[in-house]
């Protein structure tokens, strides 16, 4: 789709450049799927709670599949919901809606909305974006097209329903099928951009009361985390769209020309500069643990060093895709290991603690999963578990 605004956003947003959606760009998304019936109230309590829940953790995915209703399957069990693209609606099938736990059946309906993101003009650049192997389209062909009596007979089409599926299970967090071909580097950064997205972790309020929400930010951070008040660390907010959520300035770093370091943060003191009033406070914690505490903090320093010495062959591969990919997108010129000490291994650090990536059992082993939740409780009570 060149030269549209639907791809120059999406390219903006994989540089980490993209603001707020303008109005023409909302309508151009949203002419997709249709307008979208108003909110009614949902008979069934479970599936109304579940929408709320599906509402905060992907706000984005609303307008696709806004109305949520229990429909009559009972022939069909193994079909738990599916997006209607006539009425822009999710429905859930009444005959496998007992066996999902509230939980589940919130994540089942961010899978059907991102299926009906995924038939708007804005899906149409995520799916152009994600690659799809010979082996992935013969095994999901196989696995779920061929039972499909109303699936389309032509390679293009029916390949884009597999893409389709693949993105809508990796944003929604649901596992793939045993035997299922692993998904590659390239698609897992497709998908996670489009998470970031579904999310809503984008764009920056500027209203005039913007350092007092910032202040309460750091506040509610202090409060989470009684750690960061033991901490001389400056605070600044700075309302920018291009900037991603927040960069932590170590105590000796001057910053460069083009980007230097704030004048109000003096030499000597480590500091946190906040661009986006969608951070959140475990982000705030997280920046602080992996750039500062795990050098100055002999807790969180033995922690890293644990799961430093963790790493698996395949983290540490992924740690090079990653390194790669950095390189073809965003200009890294730091040779591997500097970007690894500084940006990968830190970035790894963060991921499932501070709760920045999905799909956590495919990315740590579990017994690095465990160490998290220990090192988490330090933080938030000050004391490890068992002490």
């Amino acid at each position: 789709m060149p030269n549209n605004p639907i791809q120059a956003y999406i390219d903006a947003l994989e540089r980490g450049k993209a603001g707020v959606p303008n109005r023409e760009l909302m309508e151009f998304v949203q002419a997709g799927p249709g307008s979208a019936p108003p909110v009614g109230y949902l008979q069934d309590e479970e599936i109304r709670k579940a929408t709320q829940r599906a509402n905060q953790m992907f706000p984005k995915l609303t307008a696709f599949g806004r109305e949520v209703s229990p429909v009559t399957m009972d022939q069909r069990p193994d079909v738990a919901g599916y997006y209607d693209r006539q009425t822009n609606s999710v429905k859930i099938n009444q005959a496998a809606q007992p066996q999902l736990s509230g939980d589940q059946l919130a994540g089942l309906i961010a899978l059907e909305r991102t299926r009906g993101l995924l038939f708007s003009p804005l899906g149409e650049a995520w799916l152009n974006r994600l690659p799809l192997s010979p082996e992935q389209s013969a095994w999901w062909d196989k696995f779920y097209l061929q039972s499909a009596g109303d699936a389309p007979e032509d390679r293009l089409s029916r390949d884009r329903i597999i893409k389709a599926t693949l993105l809508s299970r990796m944003v929604a967090g649901d596992t793939m099928p045993e035997g299922a071909p692993a998904m590659t580097p390239e698609q897992e950064q497709v998908a996670d951009l489009l998470n970031f997205y579904a999310r809503g972790r984008r764009g920056v309020e500027q209203t005039p009361p913007y350092q007092d929400k910032g202040q309460a930010l750091v506040d509610a951070a202090k409060r989470e985390f009684p750690i960061l008040n033991t901490l001389d660390m400056q605070y600044k907010f700075t309302p920018r769209q291009d900037s991603g959520y927040l960069e932590f300035w170590q105590a000796d770093e001057p910053g460069t020309t083009e980007h230097p370091r704030p004048p109000e943060f003096p030499m000597g003191k480590p500091g946190v500069e906040i661009y986006d009033l969608n951070t959140k406070p475990i982000d705030i914690m997280g920046d602080i643990a992996s750039h500062l505490l795990k050098d100055t903090d002999p807790v969180i320093k033995d922690y890293y060093e644990q799961f430093q010495r963790s790493m698996t062959p395949e983290q540490i591969e992924r740690l090079k895709e990653q390194y790669a990919w950095a390189q073809a997108h965003y200009q890294e010129s730091r040779p591997f290991e500097a970007w690894r000490e500084h940006s990968g291994l830190p970035g790894y650090f963060r991921g499932y603690a501070f709760q920045q990536w999905d799909r956590p059992k495919e990315r740590y082993t579990p017994a690095q999963l465990n160490m998290f939740d220990d090192m988490m409780q330090y933080l938030r009570e000050g004391q490890r578990e068992g002490q």
